[in-house]
């Protein structure tokens, strides 16, 4: 049974991705630490998407 492109991990992370970069912003001034690390850590998952996308192929057209 093959599973619902939204529900690919690349997609799963992107999903994440976007939950991290909201929960930084109200951080953006005054807690610039925590800002950079919730930011560093969502562009990680972006790098990281690409090559897990791969492995397990879950590709899409545009993807690819």
């Amino acid at each position: 049974m093959e599973m619902s492109i939204p529900l690919h991990a690349p997609n799963v992370l992107g999903y994440f991705r976007f939950l991290m970069i909201a929960a930084a912003w109200p951080f953006g001034m005054t807690d610039p630490q925590t800002f950079l690390g919730l930011h560093l850590t969502a562009h990680l998952l972006g790098v990281l998407a690409a090559p897990l996308g791969s492995l397990l192929g879950q590709k899409s057209f545009f993807g690819t």
